[in-house]
This record gives C-alpha cells, sequence and structure tokens, in this order.
C-alpha cells in the first residue's frame, strides 16, 4: 500500500518535537530549528537529511523506494522517497532515521 501525503506528514509530525513550516517549495519537517525531512506538497515524494553513510545503507536496502536527491543534496547524504511505492512503515522507518 503505497502512502499518501496525508500520512508521510502525520508521520512526521508524531516524532516528538517536530514541526511543520514552509520550505521554498516544498512542506519542511524540523527539530531542534534543523530540517530533518521535506515533503513534496503534491505528495509524491519525500527528501530525508541523513549522513553520507546512512544515505548509502539506506538505497542499498530500498533501491525501490529511494534515490539520491539530484544536484548537491544528493551528495550530502540526502535520498528522496518514492511515496507511490513505498508503505508506511518503511516511510516512518526511514523518517526515524533522520529525526
Amino acid at each position: 500500500m503505497p502512502t499518501t501525503h496525508a500520512h508521510a506528514r502525520e508521520i512526521a509530525l508524531a516524532l516528538p518535537g517536530s514541526s511543520e513550516a514552509p520550505h521554498f517549495t516544498r512542506i519542511a519537517f524540523r527539530v531542534g530549528g534543523k530540517v530533518f525531512a521535506t515533503l513534496n506538497p503534491h505528495g509524491d515524494d519525500l527528501n530525508l537529511m541523513l549522513t553520507p553513510e546512512l544515505q548509502a545503507e539506506t538505497l542499498k536496502a530500498w533501491p525501490e523506494i529511494t534515490f539520491p536527491v539530484p544536484g548537491g543534496w544528493g551528495g550530502m547524504g540526502a535520498p528522496t522517497v518514492r511515496l507511490d511505492v513505498a508503505d508506511p512503515a518503511q516511510v516512518a522507518t526511514l523518517v526515524d532515521l533522520c529525526w
């Protein structure tokens, strides 16, 4: 079952201390003033802020649902999660990693 925009938002906001705010063309989820994830407002993808090491593990474990964010962010440890193929449990696990 794919993850909906509403469910991805709910997962991110369920983490202690998390908040939501606009972030350029996306919706940012923050904790302690730092962005840990951004959601496409159209609901088809979620970007995570991981370390390069955690990103490598994530891409290897779930190649069907994750890929590096294009450009510099992908090189710094930011993967994109495809919500149209990721189930809510996978999204929750990945969001917890970057929180």
